[in-house]
């Protein structure tokens, strides 16, 4: 019994090895949780302000993504500016275009193109109704 006894006892250089091995072990293991957990992380959503191509586009309202999403208002350096609905960066649901030449456009876009029925809008009156980005009534 005593010389089973004594093959199970390690030296200690092979016994320090182990000991190593499964530091690092657990070392690896938990790095492994911690990444993978910054990884999954959901990106922000909320609202923000971004300035974007050296200040030539400023928009305020909800991001998603690192996208515009919901509701915002983007202004142009020209000072044209769109306030509705955005989603996956572009004008998509119902918003309105002001120009800076003083006219406006109401309506609906989808993937930033107009889509539906919507107005032109000059001096507050209605000069023209579109659709789908057509002319149909002056």
């Amino acid at each position: 019994m005593a010389s089973v006894t004594r093959s199970l006892k390690m030296k200690p250089a092979v016994a320090r090895h182990w000991q190593t091995r499964h530091f690092f072990e657990g070392i690896a293991v938990l790095l492994i949780i911690v990444l993978a957990t910054f990884s999954l992380w959901p990106s922000y959503v909320g609202h923000s302000t971004k300035s974007l191509d050296g200040g030539k586009l400023d928009y305020r309202g909800r991001i998603a993504a690192e996208k515009f999403d919901g509701q915002g208002s983007l202004r142009i350096n020209n000072q044209d500016r769109y306030t509705g609905q955005f989603v996956d960066g572009r004008f998509s649901g119902t918003g309105t275009f002001v120009s800076h030449q003083g006219w406006q456009y109401r309506g609906e876009f989808k993937a930033g193109k107009m889509v539906g029925t919507g107005k032109m809008i000059e001096n507050h009156q209605i000069i023209a109704t579109l659709k789908n980005g057509e002319l149909i009534e002056k």
